[in-house]
């Protein structure tokens, strides 16, 4: 029976991705000594499927200034609350709220949102998208398309390259506009 955890380099790649979700997450400001620009594809894509959200931004250097700007017009950000909504090898889909004071007015702001991350085979963040807190049906629906187009090359071809592992499904949690 194969091993289900990471082997060889896909252990050294589980080890840069938990380096780029700890740097992006502790504290919700990366470390000044931390090199986010070496952790993000220089072709990552960001998405926004808020209904008040941002532009979509396409390359490192746009998502830098992206990350730059928001570090502008908020001091003192945290992103305390987490829960993990979907997490593979190659993807992360959480809930979480994010808090801070506004630089300008000084007045403190809390915003929940969900987040996908995808990281590429090197281990750098390839995808960045956001959805409304309420609409976590649409946001696990963007990871299963997300996931069935990460397979489908693979699958042509025949070559996955990940060790058969059996994995035992989840049962996902109904959105709180549900319960």
């Amino acid at each position: 029976m194969p091993s289900c955890g990471p082997q060889g380099s896909e252990r050294q790649r589980a080890a840069e991705i938990a380096r780029t979700v700890t740097g992006l997450t502790v504290g919700a400001v990366p470390d000044p000594a931390w090199d986010l620009a070496a952790h993000l594809a220089p072709d990552i894509e960001y998405v926004d499927h808020r209904t008040i959200g941002f532009p979509s931004v396409h390359g490192a250097e746009a998502m830098l200034a992206w990350f730059d700007a928001m570090f502008a017009v908020a001091k003192e950000p945290r992103d305390p609350h987490r829960r993990a909504l979907v997490v593979e090898p190659d993807m992360l889909a959480y809930r979480v709220t994010s808090s801070g004071v506004d630089r300008i007015g000084g007045g403190r702001y809390e915003k929940e949102l969900i987040s996908i991350w995808v990281f590429g085979p090197d281990a750098r963040l390839t995808r960045f998208e956001q959805f409304d807190p309420d609409r976590e049906d649409q946001a696990l629906a963007r990871v299963d398309a997300l996931m069935r187009a990460r397979r489908m090359p693979a699958e042509a071809s025949g070559r996955d390259g990940r060790a058969a592992c059996v994995r035992t499904p989840r049962p996902r949690t109904p959105p709180a506009s549900a319960r």
